[in-house]
Order: structure tokens, then sequence, then C-alpha cells
């Protein structure tokens, strides 16, 4: 939730395309602490919003690509990816950090207002 919407973004918004090696290794964002996640979290949503806010609008119908081990993943315009990949994607991985928070009886917070568990 903290680490993927803002890497995509920025991504999205700053390049043509995105290409992985053949011998790229994902290697996943691990924080140290609750503070570090926000902090991360909170820097590069920064970094994302100025990205889209000087974003020219005639770039969302550019083609952007992702290309991983010499295979077109993605081939589509801008908007589309950022809107299925980017928002799409985030609302997606917020149900499923929901799900995770009630089976661990942890409260999951309001995001559109109070939550049941708020209320």
């Amino acid at each position: 939730m903290a680490e993927t919407p803002c890497e995509w973004a920025l991504h999205t918004l700053t390049l043509d395309k995105v290409e992985f090696a053949a011998d790229h290794k994902f290697e996943p964002y691990v924080a140290a602490s609750k503070a570090a996640l926000l902090e991360r979290f909170d820097r590069e949503s920064t970094e994302a919003r100025a990205a889209l806010v000087a974003l020219d609008p005639a770039k969302w119908d550019d083609n952007w690509k992702m290309i991983g081990m010499g295979q077109t993943w993605i081939d589509d315009t801008r908007y589309r990816v950022f809107r299925n990949w980017v928002l799409n994607h985030q609302i997606h991985h917020r149900a499923q950090l929901g799900v995770s928070l009630r089976l661990l009886n942890i409260p999951v917070p309001g995001v559109y207002g109070p939550s049941a568990d708020q209320s």
C-alpha cells in the first residue's frame, strides 16, 4: 500500500515505458518501522502528486509500455495505465488490506467516512 502506488504513478507519469531485464529480481521494500513506512509513503506520494500536476494533458493519450523478460505485459495509453494500474490497483490492494486486518482482529480504518469498526 505504501510502495506500489507511488512508484507506479511516477513511472506512468514520467516515463514512456518501464523495461525489466531478463535477470531482474524484485526486491520488496520492508520497512524498519511504521514511521519509516509512513515517511516513504509521504515523500513518494508528494513526488507522484508533483508529477501529476506537471503532466501536460496532451500526454495522457501517449503510449506507455511495461516490458519484462522480453515480453510486453502492458501496452496502452498513459491514461488507461494510470486509471487501471495506479488507481484501480490501489483500490484492490486496499481491499485486500482490509481483509487481512479483519482476520487479525485489527479494526479497519475508515476510508470514505467511518468504517463499521469505528461506528
